[in-house]
């Protein structure tokens, strides 16, 4: 049986090929899961003056808004892009209700929603218009939101091995109990 080798020449040095991740399939599927999977749809609503201004976008603005979302197919970039889009108030006065028929939790806080234009201002519209521009679940942004008042921040903890965690706090605590029997 015969094995092709090629020989070294002198001053190189064998190499092992580094991978090329963007061809693995993993990576593949990351990439599709943050790809538009449709073309923004206009605003079907009839605001057009007060709180909300869905009628003063143009289409050119929607596909400008939609095509800086998915600039980058990253869920951190798309969550900052929200976050940037988005204007989140507690709420300030309570009102007493009289025909209460359940306990509900009360609303803790409001959330204004901007499209950014191509003169590059930040027009108010609805939460229907706002996902319908960029494609997604009304519970992402909820989440995003609830994440960014709850912790201060938005952290992705996607792959994030959570075993990992568990190991170093079990280390500390054997650290810690083997200074204590020294001393």
């Amino acid at each position: 049986m015969e094995e092709f080798v090629v020989p070294i020449k002198d001053g190189e040095k064998p190499t092992k090929k580094t991978p090329d991740k963007s061809t693995w399939k993993r990576t593949k599927e990351k990439i599709a899961r943050h790809k538009p999977s449709q073309m923004p749809e206009f605003p079907k609503c009839n605001h057009f003056t007060g709180a909300f201004q869905c009628r003063t976008l143009t289409m050119r603005d929607v596909q400008k808004f939609h095509g800086l979302f998915y600039k980058r197919p990253e869920r951190q970039h798309q969550n900052n892009f929200i976050l940037r889009n988005v204007e989140i108030k507690n709420v300030q006065r309570r009102r007493s209700r009289e025909h209460k028929t359940k306990e509900k939790s009360q609303l803790l806080r409001t959330t204004k929603y901007f499209v950014k234009t191509t003169a590059g201002d930040k027009v108010p519209v609805c939460m229907n218009s706002f996902l319908s521009i960029l494609g997604v679940s009304r519970f992402r942004v909820n989440n995003i939101t609830n994440e960014l008042k709850k912790n201060g921040e938005v952290v992705e903890r996607r792959g994030v091995s959570q075993e990992r965690e568990v190991l170093n706090t079990k280390n500390q605590y054997y650290e810690f109990y083997q200074h204590i029997e020294m001393c």
